[in-house]
Parts: structure tokens; sequence; C-alpha cells
């Protein structure tokens, strides 16, 4: 899920902005990211929400994607625990307060 207050936003048409080149140096076209949200790849939708009437998503949703549909593609029985931009906040917040009681 889409965390709005801890993830960078951006607009399903930006996208291919984000995203590296393909073969001969094209962006993915519009459709494809479309299609990742609405059908999916290999089993994997693409997380997305309305800002403003605006379809959206976010850097980090684009990262969990490509992580899942590439774990998918070859055939790793699991994906490892996607962690939220919030948990992984609070893991980095206790590690912080074990170093400092440690006197580290």
């Amino acid at each position: 899920m889409i965390d709005v207050q801890t993830e960078s936003l951006i607009a399903l048409q930006r996208v291919p902005d984000v995203l590296p080149r393909r073969r001969a140096g094209r962006k993915t076209h519009p459709s494809t990211v479309w299609r990742w949200v609405n059908r999916g790849c290999r089993g994997v939708i693409l997380e997305s929400l309305f800002v403003g009437g605006i379809r959206m998503t976010s850097e980090e949703a684009l990262q969990r994607f490509i992580e899942a549909i590439t774990f998918a593609r070859d055939g790793q029985p699991e994906r490892p625990p996607i962690r939220t931009a919030a948990q992984k906040r609070r893991l980095h917040e206790r590690a912080e307060k074990s170093l400092a009681e440690g006197g580290i």
C-alpha cells in the first residue's frame, strides 16, 4: 500500500520518464504502465491511487513492483518481505536508540 506521507508520488504519465530506457533507447510506453495498474504483469499489479483526480503511483511502489515481477519471472517460490517506508524508519530509529544506549 502506498503511504502518501512518506513515499514519493508520481503521476502515471511520468512513470516512463523515471524508468530506465528500453531497447534502442525507447521509453516504456504509457499504455504499458496503465496495463500494469489495471491487469498487472506476471500476477503482480502496480499499486496506484487517485490524488486530485490524477492516477498516481510512487517510486517505492515501482520498486516493489519491479522486484515482485523479477522474482515471479525467475521462478523463485517466495519473494523477500517488503518493508514499507514507515517500517524502515522504525527499524532505523530502533537501531539508533540501541547504539546510543550501548555508548557507541
